[in-house]
């Protein structure tokens, strides 16, 4: 299933050894970090004999003592087989130094079996069931999804229908990369608790003692049959400076261009965030992000006094408004209620800052924000 989902079966017809080699290291490596060794170690035990580049198969493995002098070959196949285990070797990466290789007469033409059925006769022998029409089109409409995301260094050009990739696309995807990060550096400028506040909260950091405890069970068993008491898991209190900044996301209709970015960022730093957010119209009410996606209700529109409201109401210590500035006049005694918490507007670029800054508001006006342009 995982050749079928990382598009090994559209992008080769027929297999020699070194990629039949490639794909499969790639997939059994997968296996084993995702799985664990309790997973992975049918492929040890399969090609436990396995030398050279055919040990690239077995995860965890490599036959040569660590007395033993290595040649140049060794060293490249292990340094191949440790990217392996840490995700960092691609397939491309195993197919181009296997090809020299081959090419140079050091890799073996014919490998040992491989598990699985690597006959390329089989695909188009007489026991290939046909499937009905529905369900065949369903397979081929799944399957031209499929780019060998995750697998190849250019998976947008892999595929049984990969079209020609879209420059203009990747330049503003990079240029939101840019926006975020500065955004983001912003962010935690504001957001981030003053070492000078009394503010504290309780939160709890995992440890590994060689003190027994009944919540660590694994650990608990482990002592019974080891001399050593093992490393058993705590979870101890520490103080650390609290949230002390309140967000208020105005959601009206003009901020949903960079609103998907806004929540992905602040939900990165929500550690520092006092929960729930609040989305603002001409009400204030509570949102939370589920999946990524911002989930709240409002009435549509744009209201500064009802935020005003909220913090006279709550005294936060300090509060992010992000908002496009279409604000109506604010309430003076709304904000002289409000003037014991340190408030600060994040203002969209196509917004205007001036009434906010009028009122005494500190405001920073965000780049604008990246799009398609044709």
């Amino acid at each position: 299933f995982l050749h079928v989902l990382l598009n090994h079966t559209g992008e080769y017809k027929t297999c020699d050894a070194a990629t039949n080699l490639a794909l499969d290291a790639v997939i059994n490596h997968i296996i084993h970090r995702s799985c664990g060794h309790n997973y992975s170690k049918f492929f040890s035990r399969y090609y436990q004999d396995a030398e050279g580049w055919m040990s690239l198969l077995a995860p965890d493995s490599m036959n040569v003592s660590p007395f033993e002098r290595r040649t140049k070959a060794q060293e490249l196949i292990e340094e191949m087989r440790q990217g392996l285990g840490h995700g960092t070797v691609l397939a491309d990466d195993i197919l181009d130094l296997a090809r020299d290789a081959q090419s140079g007469g050091s890799f073996p033409g014919q490998l040992p079996v491989f598990i699985g059925n690597h006959d390329p006769k089989a695909r188009t022998g007489k026991a290939q069931r046909k499937v009905s029409g529905a369900i065949e089109e369903l397979l081929d409409s799944t399957f031209r999804e499929l780019n060998g995301s995750d697998m190849f260094r250019d998976p947008v050009s892999r595929g049984c229908s990969a079209k020609p990739r879209n420059d203009r696309w990747s330049e503003l995807q990079e240029k939101r990369v840019d926006w975020e990060r500065a955004v983001l550096r912003l962010l935690r400028r504001i957001v981030t608790p003053d070492p000078r506040s009394r503010r504290m909260e309780m939160e709890h950091r995992p440890a590994l003692l060689p003190v027994l405890n009944g919540a660590d069970r694994r650990g608990f068993m482990r002592s019974l049959w080891s001399p050593l008491i093992p490393d058993i898991r705590w979870e101890l209190p520490h103080l650390r400076h609290g949230a002390t900044t309140v967000v208020y996301l105005d959601v009206s209709g003009s901020m949903n261009q960079e609103m998907e970015s806004l929540v992905r960022l602040l939900n990165s730093l929500r550690k520092w965030i006092r929960l729930p957010l609040w989305a603002f119209s001409d009400e204030v009410v509570p949102a939370t992000i589920e999946g990524g996606v911002l989930k709240t209700s409002t009435t549509g529109g744009t209201a500064m006094n009802c935020v005003l409201r909220h913090i006279a109401e709550t005294r936060p210590e300090n509060a992010l408004v992000v908002t496009d500035g279409y604000i109506e006049k604010c309430d003076q005694a709304l904000l002289g209620a409000a003037r014991n918490t340190s408030i600060h507007a994040l203002i969209a670029r196509h917004g205007d800052p001036v009434r906010l800054e009028g009122e005494g508001i500190p405001t920073t006006q965000l780049a604008a924000y990246p799009t398609q342009t044709l």
